[in-house]
């Protein structure tokens, strides 16, 4: 019986740092989601690319999000297109 006792609060402890992290990642796709459509407005409405995120504030943003990894959102080249990254 004791054993189960201390297999569950070894489990439940997993459980919450997985709920933890999931929370994260969901915080961060749903902010690159939005950063990325204020993107797309500012093309259609500029007819170019921003140089900087902070570019879209405060027309497209009213403010940068709060990554919730270490860093700051910012803009990356990659493959000639260009991606919001937390670093």
């Amino acid at each position: 019986m004791t054993i189960l006792f201390f297999l569950a609060l070894f489990t439940a402890k997993f459980l919450v740092i997985d709920s933890k992290e999931m929370l994260k990642e969901d915080k961060f796709n749903f902010d690159i989601e939005i950063i990325n459509s204020a993107m797309k407005v500012y093309f259609k409405e500029n007819g170019k690319n921003v140089d900087a995120i902070e570019e879209l504030v405060p027309k497209y943003l009213s403010a940068i999000p709060n990554c919730p990894y270490e860093g700051v959102y910012m803009l990356k080249e990659r493959n000639g297109e260009l991606i919001v990254v937390c670093e």
